[in-house]
């Protein structure tokens, strides 16, 4: 099987698995539509979800090259959005002197993010392995090794928003080339319509 064959067939299978996360949450009544805001908003009230996976290196038989499925992302406008990453990375990337700032979540709903379904505002640098960040928007989640992190996000007018990794996660003497400056690993766009 081909490397993008292989890669498809783990994020169709990682799909599937957390398709079945998210029908077993609704069952039982663990779903988190109390983030929506009120409806006195004016915007869409659209329930959206989207589900992000960090796959490592080896998984996809390039170490040192870990990846966000997918890494671009279609969005609708003025809407509420839910993101849910599941990190199978086991590592640590400490962010770097200068970068801690990341250690704390940004821009989402009660500037919180669900670690493992335990609410937090920040992460320790200490245990930190990826984050997803977008700057134009001032959103950070920080994301711990081998964990599933969960927030909420409202998306703005149409346009499109570079995010990046800013944990030191990729190649080079500061972990900071390879994947990390690759479009389709720990980069991307989120294309907002």
């Amino acid at each position: 099987m081909n490397r993008i064959a292989r890669i498809l067939a783990i994020a169709g299978a990682l799909l599937l698995v957390f398709g079945a996360t998210a029908a077993a949450r609704k069952a039982t009544g663990t779903t988190h539509s109390d983030k929506r805001p009120t409806a006195t908003r004016r915007m869409k009230e659209v329930n959206t979800r989207l589900y992000l996976t960090i796959l490592t290196g080896k998984q996809l038989n390039k170490p040192g090259w870990p990846a966000f499925v997918p890494a671009n992302i279609v969005v609708p406008a003025h809407t509420w959005i839910t993101v849910e990453i599941r990190n199978f990375d086991h590592g640590t990337a400490p962010l770097l002197k200068g970068m801690t700032m990341y250690t704390r979540v940004e821009g989402t709903w009660g500037h919180e993010e669900e670690v493992d379904e335990h609410p937090v505002t920040s992460v320790p640098n200490a245990k930190i392995s990826h984050t997803f960040t977008i700057p134009k928007l001032n959103i950070n989640a920080p994301i711990p090794a081998n964990s599933t992190v969960e927030f909420t996000f409202e998306t703005p007018g149409p346009g499109v928003y570079t995010w990046n990794c800013m944990a030191p996660c990729g190649t080079g003497p500061t972990g900071m080339g390879g994947a990390m400056v690759t479009d389709g690993y720990m980069t991307g766009q989120l294309v907002v319509r």
